[in-house]
């Protein structure tokens, strides 16, 4: 198990993310709230479940990149799609800037390769924590940029409360969670993947 408190200096942090470069991109899907997940990789499709509308197979990617407690700006070709991301930095990336239905209106290509994972450090006014960049090879790019966090909550009694990862890596070998704040830890999969 790795844990750090330091973006990219370390080499144990760059080797995690390393994992990604060179997977194809295959889809991408909306979470609850205004979560993004970016599925790369092999397709995966998960255990056969019963429901009342009849059997549902969960489909994946080996490698996902989920982007949890933080801002989001993808851009691909002429189109940029955020998650109410502060406007200097959506500007920065290009025009036109909107939310729209990123799921279904992104051009990212399927079999785009990662071509590049660059971490960096984010420290704005209410906000320290750990950016990252995912670049393709079709010139599509990912940004994702950590929130200030919020207030502690106090937990139910006899409850525990977790706190919730700007950002996730989850690749055959584990996953990496970065954030809140400077802080990162990987959790190397014990069992190999479902398939």
């Amino acid at each position: 198990m790795s844990t750090a408190t330091e973006p990219s200096p370390t080499a144990a942090f760059g080797s995690h993310l390393l994992q990604l470069v060179g997977e194809p991109f295959l889809f991408l899907r909306r979470s609850y709230g205004d979560e993004l997940v970016l599925h790369f990789g092999e397709r995966m499709l998960g255990p056969v479940r019963r429901t009342k509308h009849g059997e549902f197979r969960y489909e994946h990617g080996t490698h996902s990149l989920r982007l949890r407690g933080s801002f989001w700006v993808v851009k691909a070709g002429d189109a940029v799609f955020a998650s109410a991301t502060p406007d200097e930095i959506v500007k920065s990336l290009g025009e036109p800037s909107r939310r729209g239905d990123v799921a279904n209106e992104l051009s990212i290509s399927v079999g785009a390769r990662v071509t590049a994972v660059i971490p960096f450090p984010v420290d704005r006014a209410a906000v320290q924590g750990i950016g990252v960049k995912v670049d393709l090879s079709d010139g599509s790019s990912v940004v994702v940029i950590p929130t200030p966090e919020e207030p502690p909550e106090p937990a139910p009694e006899g409850t525990t409360l977790y706190e919730i990862a700007d950002w996730e890596l989850h690749t055959p070998r584990g996953a990496l969670q970065v954030g809140p704040g400077r802080k990162w830890h990987f959790a190397a999969r014990t069992h190999p993947p479902a398939s």
